[in-house]
């Protein structure tokens, strides 16, 4: 079908930015939680690491990664509100009237 119409798209835009730059930071903190999950968990098998140590990085790990999947959510939303600005026919044909 063809576009019937579109909204300013503009802020659907920025939203988008954002929450791709969101995805972008949540990643790199999930790869540096993971480093630092592993590391832990050397140390304490080396002994050379509490167990508290260990469990707060891993749960930090985990809340990590937890971030990227609402960041991913945040990301599939905003694309849908910017694709939602333009109004396509689901057919091709000429409109004869509004109700």
């Amino acid at each position: 079908g063809e576009v019937l119409f579109t909204l300013d798209p503009s802020d659907y835009e920025a939203s988008l930015r954002a929450a791709q730059a969101e995805l972008a930071t949540a990643q790199a903190q999930d790869r540096q939680a993971g480093s630092e999950a592993a590391r832990q968990t050397e140390l304490l098998r080396r002994g050379f690491a509490t167990l508290a140590a260990h469990e707060r990085a891993i749960a930090a790990a985990a809340a990590a990664s937890e971030q990227v999947e609402a960041a991913v959510q945040k990301l599939v939303l905003a694309r849908n509100q910017r694709d939602y600005a333009s109004l396509i026919a689901p057919h091709d044909g000429v409109v004869t009237a509004l109700s």
